[in-house]
């Protein structure tokens, strides 16, 4: 089974395997932009590194959260009608502006499943807890990671994506047992 992986930035990343890609929390804002969130705020360092093509056909997208250094008013515009999309619940109301996309919110431990050009992705939602403090974790908000069990044929892989998340003992409790074969962790600071 052939993957290629490719990190825009950020959370962002677009995953190809054979003629499936799946692509995560579509952030394409230019470098400087400023982020606010009340409680504090953040600014892009980096530009993202895509081409276009790269967004075309997207057949599944994750979105971990709602944040918008995770789904940006630029990266909404990249999911197209026709695709899927599981999310987090609190990016629902953002994604709803997106016309006949296939839209399925996951809470933690929640499964889906889906057949799409011959391959077929089994894919949980695993807890991510946004920080060690349980107030700033609160208050930051629920994140979804997402465990992806992927067959085509004769071949199978499983991925396991971080997003915002902490070492926290519902995390290591959801993982349990499981063995990645590709790791694929949030890096914002880069």
């Amino acid at each position: 089974m052939n993957i290629e992986f490719k990190w825009v930035g950020g959370s962002t990343w677009v995953l190809k395997i054979q003629n499936l890609k799946i692509a995560c929390d579509p952030v394409l804002c230019p470098a400087g932009t400023i982020q606010d969130y009340k409680l504090f705020k953040t600014k892009r360092l980096e530009d993202p590194v895509f081409t276009e093509d790269d967004f075309e056909n997207i057949d599944l997208w994750l979105i971990t959260h709602g944040h918008e250094d995770h789904l940006d008013q630029d990266g909404l515009s990249r999911i197209k009608k026709g695709c899927k999309v599981v999310t987090h619940k609190n990016a629902l109301a953002r994604l709803r502006k997106i016309k006949e996309a296939e839209i399925k919110v996951l809470n933690w431990g929640e499964k889906a499943s889906y057949e799409i050009k011959g391959i077929n992705i089994s894919l949980e939602a695993i807890p991510a807890v946004h920080g060690v403090n349980p107030i700033v974790a609160l208050l930051a908000g629920g994140v979804n990671g997402y465990w992806l069990d992927i067959s085509a044929r004769d071949a199978s892989r499983s991925i396991y994506v971080t997003a915002d998340t902490v070492l926290h003992s519902k995390v290591t409790q959801a993982l349990q047992g499981r063995h990645a074969d590709l790791l694929i962790v949030v890096c914002h600071a880069l």
